[in-house]
């Protein structure tokens, strides 16, 4: 589905963020009552699921305990459950739906999840078998020591969620994702961990996401933290906060980073060692394609060992990073001046980047403002005083890109074809010509 962001969300600091994503009733309901929908269930006949509804007043959980695999439990919007829930192998949860259970609406009409911070709110304690998905639901107040929200593992996805206001003490304070979880068109926000994470820990597929206001100020990764052979794809960091990556921390190797926006987050202390970046911090090798890095506020001054846009830890030294836009990001307010990447970049490859980087032979050396007064490039966004970094017709970094390492992602940001023109774009939007 076609997804249309506009950076408006920088200046709502307290309203949840909207986002055209939701999924309707598609009216596939038959004559005997079950639910055909488009993708077969996983029950004995892969072509019916059965559906379990479940109002305002009734056990959920004993609902979840009662259903067999393959079964879809429907669940009343604009309600509250309070509790801790536990997934079920092949029983899917749909929330949002109407009191007569013919029609939902996940956007505006969400089942409420509430952990009352009394534990974890939703958890799928052991990898399944059968595509498990959790879809609709507003997930708040979970307490834990990791995936606080969330915590969901191989076969597990959870979709068209907001999930806000929990903590964890270690790790993940929103969602947890294990290797082969999926995590997707979703707005994980207002959420914190006292270590690592505070939006995401991401072991599988984060995809489609915005993450906002997040924090991890003890430790690294305000927005997500990306561990190991995790991929975090098509998504949204704004205005997260912690000591080192602001927006996201690498950690192992064999991640990948695509067609992101990395916008105005914040490092709130000065941090130690090598892992101190505002923007994005490595500390694994990592692949970077086709992101945005911009407005990232650090509070270093331009002498110091730090980033405000990109650090890559010796760790992450090989990481190749293709066809970004690092712009615009300040040490202690300044952008005017300094590196906006830092460390051992021997991995960069066709980027622009303001200030230049004599690390990369195929830089497009950027302007630190709009000005152009030193001879160097203006990169041309929509609007910076807005906060909207899509590029405009006529902008240098239109077809400036490499096609061949885009071919796993053949969509931007906002969904649109990722070859727009005669050759990819620099950045996480594609203009469309």
């Amino acid at each position: 589905m076609k997804r249309i962001f506009y950076l408006i969300l920088l200046c709502a600091l307290a309203a949840p963020v909207s986002f055209v994503s939701c999924q309707k009733n598609n009216g596939n309901e038959s004559e005997n009552g079950k639910d055909k929908p488009d993708n077969p269930g996983n029950g004995d006949d892969p072509g019916e699921v059965v559906t379990v509804n479940v109002k305002l007043g009734d056990d959920l959980q004993a609902a979840m305990d009662a259903a067999a695999p393959g079964s879809l439990i429907r669940v009343q919007g604009g309600v509250t459950f309070k509790g801790q829930f536990k997934m079920r192998d092949g029983v899917s949860m749909s929330g949002g739906w109407n009191s007569t259970f013919t029609s939902n609406d996940v956007e505006s009409n969400k089942t409420v999840l509430d952990g009352c911070n009394a534990g974890r709110v939703l958890d799928q304690n052991k990898d399944f078998e059968h595509q498990t998905v959790v879809s609709g639901f507003e997930i708040k107040n979970g307490a834990e020591e990791n995936g606080a929200g969330v915590y969901i593992k191989k076969n597990g996805i959870i979709e068209y969620c907001y999930i806000h206001d929990n903590a964890a003490s270690s790790g993940g304070g929103g969602i947890r994702i294990n290797a082969g979880g999926i995590c997707r068109n979703c707005e994980i926000s207002y959420n914190s961990s006292a270590n690592n994470g505070g939006g995401a820990y991401v072991y599988g597929i984060l995809e489609n996401c915005e993450l906002t206001f997040n924090k991890a100020d003890n430790n690294c990764g305000g927005g997500a933290q990306l561990h190991d052979a995790g991929t975090i794809s098509g998504c949204t960091f704004a205005r997260n906060s912690a000591s080192n990556g602001a927006g996201i921390r690498v950690y192992g190797n064999g991640g990948v980073i695509a067609n992101c926006l990395i916008a105005a987050n914040t490092k709130s202390d000065k941090g130690t060692g090598k892992l101190a970046g505002s923007g994005i911090t490595t500390n694994g090798n990592c692949t970077i394609i086709n992101c945005t890095i911009v407005a990232n506020q650090g509070n270093d001054d331009v002498t110091s060992g730090n980033a405000p846009g990109l650090y890559i830890g010796n760790g992450g030294s090989d990481s190749p990073i293709y066809n970004c836009i690092v712009w615009g990001n300040r040490y202690n307010g300044d952008a005017t001046s300094g590196r906006q990447v830092k460390g051992t970049r021997v991995g960069l490859v066709n980027n622009a980047i303001a200030g230049g980087d004599e690390t990369d032979p195929d830089v497009i050396v950027l302007s630190y403002d709009e000005s152009e007064a030193d001879g160097s490039v203006d990169p041309m966004f929509v609007s910076v005083k807005n906060n909207v970094f899509r590029l405009k017709a006529g902008s240098p970094l239109i077809d400036k890109g490499l096609d061949d390492v885009v071919l796993a992602f053949p969509k931007d940001i906002d969904g649109n074809a990722r070859v727009s023109g005669s050759k990819v774009d620099l950045g996480c939007f594609e203009f469309q010509k």
